[in-house]
């Protein structure tokens, strides 16, 4: 580990008003995605910087945390709500998971 440096700043004008990121996940190409409790819940940011919502309209809201599978999958589970079950989410990301101590 070395020094915190800054690495990307949402712009506001992507999303407006405050909003919670609850979770953090990195793909072997370099890919972040952003778990919020935004309405389009994921966000993903690519090495060049270029970022999107990710399934807008498909992946739904809050997203509370983030696990790599062993294969190209992404495992999330959503915040409860009270109103939707609290339900582990596989999500196909056609890439596999950044290297991570303990996962095979």
């Amino acid at each position: 580990m070395g020094t915190a440096e800054l690495y990307f700043t949402i712009p506001s004008d992507f999303v407006t008003g405050s909003f919670k990121m609850t979770a953090l996940a990195l793909s072997a190409t370099g890919n972040v995605y952003i778990g919020t409790d935004l309405e389009n819940p994921i966000i993903l940011v690519r090495p060049d910087k270029s970022y999107e919502y990710f399934y807008p309209g498909v992946v739904t809201p809050n997203v509370y945390s983030f696990s790599w599978g062993s294969e190209k999958y992404l495992y999330y589970t959503r915040e409860f709500d009270g109103k939707n079950p609290q339900t582990i989410l596989r999500v196909d990301m056609q890439e596999n998971g950044s290297p991570q101590f303990g996962r095979n």
